[in-house]
C-alpha cells in the first residue's frame, strides 16, 4: 500500500479494498475494465479504464476469465510497469495509456 500516493485511482481486489476506501476513486477489480458488480443499470457509469493510475490485486482473487486482461496489462510495453509482485499480491503503475 505505501507504494501507492493516497490521491491515486485505483482499482483492487476485494479483500485489499477496505484498506483503501478512503480514496475518492476505488474500484472493485476487474471495473473499470469489465463490468463487474457496478449496481444494475447498463454500466453506463463505468469510469473511462484510462482513469485509473494503479492496480493492486490479489492473484488469488482474479479469475480465469480476468488473467489474461492482467497479463496484458503487465506485459513489457503494457500499459501498467510492475512495482511489486511477491506472495501473490501484484502492484502496478500506469505508464502507458490503453
Amino acid at each position: 500500500m505505501k507504494l501507492v500516493p493516497d490521491d491515486a485511482s485505483v482499482t483492487a481486489t476485494y479483500g485489499i479494498l477496505p484498506h483503501l476506501s478512503h480514496r475518492e476513486q476505488i474500484y472493485d477489480w476487474p471495473n473499470p475494465w469489465k463490468m463487474a458488480y457496478f449496481g444494475n443499470d447498463d454500466g453506463y457509469r463505468l469510469p473511462d479504464p484510462s482513469d485509473i493510475e494503479y492496480i493492486i490485486l490479489d492473484r488469488r482473487n482474479v479469475g480465469d476469465a480476468e488473467q489474461p486482461l492482467v497479463d496484458a496489462l503487465i506485459a513489457p510495453g503494457g500499459e501498467f510497469e510492475v512495482l511489486f509482485d511477491q506472495d501473490d499480491i501484484l502492484v502496478g503503475r500506469r505508464v502507458h495509456g490503453p
